[in-house]
């Protein structure tokens, strides 16, 4: 039970350190620059996540694997199954 204290406690830092390399910079450390993102929504989730006040933009249509995806292309470079 205490190496998985010690890993959230790591993740929890890094997530720590990049909101302050945010405020310090101005910038969004974690999209590097990217002004809006592009989330595909699988066509068959029954209550997609609304992203609301969030700088991206969604599309719904049929995924591979997973619930949401990030694409670059035509190629899926991340996928999340909640």
């Amino acid at each position: 039970m205490a190496a998985k204290a010690s890993a959230s406690t790591g993740i929890r830092r890094r997530i720590g350190d990049t909101v302050d390399a945010e405020r310090r910079t101005g910038r969004h450390a974690r999209t590097g620059g990217v002004t809006e993102l592009e989330i595909v929504v699988d066509a068959h989730e029954r209550y997609p996540y609304k992203f609301a006040n969030q700088h991206v933009r969604t599309q719904r249509r049929g995924l591979r694997c997973g619930d949401y995806a990030v694409t670059l292309g035509e190629q899926t470079v991340a996928a999340v199954e909640p």
